[in-house]
């Protein structure tokens, strides 16, 4: 059964503030304050992309950019494996009705390929987590 939208926007506030708030890395409160709208009402795709990015930013669906952040890896202040397991666990979840957002082809890859934010995903986990993560 799909959850209410308010419910899904309150398991999203809980879900950030468990994978994105570690001290030690890129918080998402730094770039969307707790108290401001944005925090759990942006959708996933945007929270992927300004994440990633660390800032909100108009031009944040830009293939190259979102690419370019995959690539420095470790040199990012990003705890890789809460995100990836942000991710995950939305993909898992079978009640989220706004998964779509993150399957839907929306980036072009180095081989010119339109992919969404799923495979794009799954195409770096391998160099970011190890290759002993599979996605859910």
């Amino acid at each position: 059964m799909t959850r209410s939208y308010q419910e899904e926007v309150d398991l999203r506030f809980t879900k950030r503030r468990y994978y994105f708030e570690d001290p030690n890395y890129r918080k998402w409160s730094d770039i969307v304050p707790f108290d401001s709208y944005g925090y759990e009402y942006l959708r996933d795709d945007a929270l992927f992309c300004y994440y990633l990015l660390g800032h909100v930013t108009s031009s944040a669906y830009e293939s190259e950019q979102i690419i370019e952040q995959f690539e420095k890896g470790s040199e990012l202040p990003i705890n890789w494996t809460s995100f990836y397991a942000y991710f995950d666990d939305i993909f898992a979840d079978g009640a989220s009705p706004h998964s779509y957002d993150l399957e839907m082809p929306r980036f072009i890859n180095r081989d010119l390929k339109t992919i969404s934010i799923k495979q794009l995903l799954e195409d770096y986990r391998g160099q970011l987590l190890g290759e002993i993560y599979d996605m859910v």
